[in-house]
């Protein structure tokens, strides 16, 4: 982890990076204690995170993680122009990938789910999209 954090830390604020780290790790500690409400939620704040960490290494702003409005960001991030094949990855699929995370955790209620299998499959497909992301 610390070789991530190193590498994300040369392009990445430092603040947002260790923030994305962190929540990276939850995730992937809560599926190994299979807590599927857990992993979801800190997937969604890992989503925020990335997000965040994309909108800085594209135009250098710091985003306020404490007041980050998801849609807002994506919006401007996925509507920037697109000139080669890695702007294509990072302004528009990394984001959409993202955006399904974060769905997830707001569309599903997890807190207030019954039936566990649903929430098992999003919490597997959470820790393997965070996986993909990072």
């Amino acid at each position: 982890m610390n070789e991530i954090n190193q590498i994300l830390s040369e392009k990445i604020d430092p603040v947002i990076t260790d923030k994305l780290i962190s929540e990276y790790t939850n995730v992937k500690k809560y599926h190994y204690y299979n807590d599927i409400e857990k992993t979801i939620l800190h997937g969604a704040r890992f989503a925020e995170c990335s997000l965040a960490a994309i909108k800085n290494q594209l135009d250098s702003s710091i985003v306020n993680l404490n007041g980050l409005h998801f849609e807002a960001v994506f919006n401007e991030i996925t509507s920037k122009p697109k000139k080669n094949s890695n702007d294509e990855q990072l302004a528009l699929v990394m984001p959409n990938v993202l955006k399904t995370i974060y769905s997830i955790r707001n569309k599903k209620r997890v807190t207030h789910m019954k039936d566990a299998l649903p929430d098992k499959i999003d919490a597997e497909y959470i820790l393997s999209a965070c996986n993909w992301t990072i």
